[in-house]
């Protein structure tokens, strides 16, 4: 099976971000701001998607206009 490269990336991205806090958390002892950054990050995610999917939409939706009214 092969794997889109999509996934491939969203799991690269996510790898690094498990390793960047897991190095934060152990290696530098930092567990309060770690946990505190952490808590701040899922906080904000649903406002990040809220954003992204406004933007992507809009863009799309833009496109969209511009197909159709060069065919009319």
């Amino acid at each position: 099976m092969k794997i889109n490269w999509k996934i491939k990336l969203g799991i690269i991205l996510l790898l690094t971000s498990v390793a960047m806090y897991s190095f934060a958390f152990f290696a530098l002892n930092e567990h309060e701001k770690v946990i505190f950054y952490l808590v701040i990050d899922f906080a904000f995610m649903p406002l990040d998607v809220l954003v992204v999917v406004l933007v992507v939409e809009g863009i799309i939706n833009k496109k969209r206009e511009r197909k159709y009214t060069r065919k009319a």
